[in-house]
């Protein structure tokens, strides 16, 4: 009976993750004006502990902006990995939540052009 309620609790979880993964913003995909405008929003939104994530990322990648260390961590592959690397779950959790809002608010690509 444990084992078939940790294989439901499995699937559920994986497909809630790979749900909510298929929402998150594009970062790789954005060039640095739309990155920036995008990390700018999210430093506005976020709490303390997201705030110090990211500074954490500026010092692991040896940056001085945001948009530096996204696309130093395009370059090397995959955000989520980065993240999950370099910081905890609730900063984690909070960047995806609070970057899909700001996505929200990005122009137009014919307005950034």
């Amino acid at each position: 009976m444990k084992a078939l309620l940790f294989t439901f609790l499995a699937i559920c979880s994986y497909g809630f993750v790979s749900v909510s993964a298929v929402d998150d913003p594009d970062i790789c995909a954005f060039d640095d004006v739309k990155l920036g405008i995008l990390m700018r929003c999210v430093r506005e939104k976020a709490w303390l502990m997201l705030r110090n994530g990211l500074d954490h990322l500026l010092h692991v990648y040896q940056c001085q902006s945001d948009t530096c260390v996204f696309n130093k961590i395009c370059d090397e592959g995959d955000v989520t990995t980065a993240l999950n690397k370099y910081m905890k779950p609730k900063p984690r959790r909070e960047f995806w939540e609070i970057a899909k809002k700001c996505e929200k608010e990005l122009p137009p690509d014919d307005v950034a052009a």
